[in-house]
């Protein structure tokens, strides 16, 4: 793209709403205790903003008679506002700045922190001594910030986030092609920004937000805002009337099941989009896992020793989302070999475009630096690619599930750390290796957002409204988001104490990894009990496998692979319902209305999205104006 077309006012607009974001989110998490907007895959803040923006344009250009930005600028925006998202809560900093000052906090006699894990792990790695526990109980007014303590934590975290998130969106502009191109995958989560964003071309207009002027797009809306502003007035005035929540847990073989039944209509928006094999795949896996796990448990068939934290419902169902999530993604490289080979050749002769020969060099270059930054960690060499390779495909997986299936509710079913100790057992990791590994959790534990999906999702709406494959504003909201909520989440903590802010974070996400590696180490994972995790995480691999040679062969199976890896997490709790439900409407106005009604009925679906994270929004803003903490308000799934 020439300087005539690169879109500058786009990129400088992205930078400014980047920080404004960045600071945000912080304020809403931690001092309102709520949902906030960063939370997910849907990237609701960027949604958020971008809405606002479209619809100031109109009156904007109406007053000053200048047309203000073009449909490529707004496109630059929302991919740098989605990239942004994936950075202040739970894609990055929350479980990474509580990871680092954690060990130290907690560490007392009896969870054998200081010897185990402060000891064993290299001083450039965490925040210790006064620092952390400041960091948790809050700065006195005599005691200036410690900033020695933070200055070599801050370079090496830095160095290996920056590495980590250049393999992923090189990994992204690696896979994009394939996915879109030949495999033709939906990228669902899309669909709003680019209605948004793109012109209006049958009207022969290129002013953006043509979707602004639907009436059914405003009944969802309306809907939607209604429903959910009356329960954020009722926090306010419980006089108000509201429509009750629907949340209640059903126990199945004798308590040892249990599946939650509840609804969103963010869930349903975005749910209706999908393909109905798709939507039956979701629901209909979730269940049949928690049938057989509860069977399983009543048989007493079980692998030794505990589950794992952020993993499924039981150790066997963790390890079989783990095989099946690596089944997805060498399902994905081989559908994509051609064009890798493809790359890869052009990238090694120095031919072809320039982009691919840009992202092999920075895949190469992230991989590189992070297996090195692991190694110096305290991972073996020879452990260390293991480790690295077990994570990307985690990230690769879910940014495919994304892509593919548009759930924008969903985390990874096994931790890559814990994937690790399962196929090696502990004794190959040594005593600097399993504290070292923890450091995984601090970007791939839980994948509830992710860089890679969101500059996934950036080049689909890139390519939907004609804006050219541009990288620099991606890497401009990193370092703007990064840079600014690093430095309003410490200033918070330190002023107010981090244990005073956001319990989840500053209690688990600071002392469950460590809590993870300490139990290693006392109960070690043997050479036998490794063996029985691998045939689990192969026999997970190989239904996987079953499942997506039926979808591929077989036209008229009627579930797709793309429920299975998902089908036992944590999160799908909170998701199936809803899911069931959209599925149970597209297929009913299928039926009876056939295509032109499903189309027409789309911009309601988007409503109910919009006007769910509306209401959030202005809700966040009336809490922040009154000081009220605790009006938990959801953005889809809480």
């Amino acid at each position: 793209m020439d300087k005539t077309t690169y879109p500058w006012r786009g990129l400088f607009v992205g930078a400014g709403l980047c920080a404004a974001l960045a600071a945000i989110e912080p304020h809403v998490k931690m001092r309102l205790h709520t949902n906030g907007l960063c939370t997910d895959y849907i990237n609701a803040g960027a949604v958020l903003f971008l809405f606002l923006l479209a619809l100031a344009l109109g009156p904007l250009r109406a007053l000053t008679g200048r047309k203000w930005l073009d449909v490529p600028d707004l496109a630059v925006v929302f991919a740098m506002l989605a990239v942004a998202c994936t950075i202040p809560s739970h894609g990055l900093l929350a479980p990474l700045l509580t990871l680092v000052t954690g060990a130290s906090y907690y560490a007392t006699p009896h969870n054998h922190f200081e010897e185990w894990i402060l000891q064993r792990l290299p001083d450039w790695l965490l925040v210790r001594g006064e620092a952390a526990r400041f960091f948790y109980e809050k700065l006195p007014p005599s005691e200036p910030f410690p900033v020695s303590a933070w200055i070599q934590p801050a370079i090496a975290w830095t160095i290996l986030i920056a590495a980590v998130f250049l393999a992923q969106i090189s990994l992204a502009a690696l896979f994009y092609e394939p996915w879109a191109r030949h495999e033709r995958l939906a990228f669902p989560l899309v669909r709003l920004p680019a209605e948004m964003v793109r012109s209006a071309e049958d009207r022969g207009s290129r002013r953006p937000g043509h979707l602004l002027r639907d009436p059914i797009f405003w009944a969802g809306v309306a809907l939607t805002f209604f429903i959910a502003g009356s329960r954020g007035l009722a926090f306010y005035h419980p006089e108000t009337p509201t429509l009750p929540k629907i949340s209640s847990w059903l126990a199945f073989f004798n308590g040892t099941t249990r599946i939650l039944v509840t609804f969103s209509f963010v869930i349903v928006g975005f749910s209706y989009l999908l393909n109905t094999r798709v939507l039956l795949s979701i629901w209909f896996f979730h269940l049949l896992m928690k049938v057989v796990s509860g069977a399983l448990i009543l048989h007493g068939v079980a692998l030794e020793g505990e589950n794992e934290p952020w993993g499924g419902s039981t150790l066997l169902a963790t390890h079989l989302n783990g095989g099946s999530m690596i089944a997805l993604v060498l399902f994905g490289v081989w559908t994509a070999r051609e064009h890798l080979a493809r790359v890869l050749r052009d990238a090694w002769r120095g031919g072809g475009a320039h982009g691919p020969r840009w992202a092999c060099a920075g895949l190469a270059a992230g991989l590189a630096v992070t297996t090195g930054w692991l190694a110096a960690a305290g991972v073996p060499l020879a452990v260390a690619p293991l480790a690295v390779a077990l994570a990307f495909i985690t990230l690769i997986g879910m940014t495919r599930i994304v892509a593919q299936a548009g759930v924008g509710f969903m985390c990874g079913g096994m931790p890559p750390a814990v994937q690790v100790a399962s196929l090696l057992g502990t004794q190959p990791l040594g005593e600097r290796g399993i504290p070292a590994l923890a450091s995984l959790y601090s970007w791939s534990f839980e994948c509830r957002t992710t860089v890679m999906a969101s500059a996934t999702g950036s080049f689909r709406l890139f390519d939907l409204t004609r804006t050219g494959r541009v990288v620099l504003p991606l890497a401009a909201a990193i370092a703007i988001t990064l840079s600014v909520s690093s430095l309003c989440m410490v200033r918070m903590a330190y002023r107010e104490g981090g244990s005073n802010l956001r319990p989840n974070w500053f209690r688990d996400f600071a002392h469950v990894p460590w809590d993870i590696a300490v139990r290693k180490i006392r109960s070690p994972i043997t050479a036998e009990m490794a063996g029985e995790r691998r045939v689990t995480l192969a026999a997970g691999a190989s239904v996987m496998g079953v499942l997506i040679l039926l979808t591929q062969r077989w036209s008229g199976f009627p579930l797709h692979y793309i429920g299975f890896p998902i089908a036992d997490i944590w999160m799908m709790n909170g998701i199936w319902a809803s899911v069931l439900v959209a599925w149970a409407a597209k297929v009913i106005v299928l039926r009876y209305g056939g295509a032109r009604a499903y189309t027409r009925s789309i911009a309601f679906a988007l409503g109910l999205i919009l006007g769910q994270i509306l209401a959030a929004a202005a809700f966040m803003a009336a809490d922040s104006v009154t000081g009220r903490v605790g009006h938990f308000m959801d953005v889809g799934l809480g």
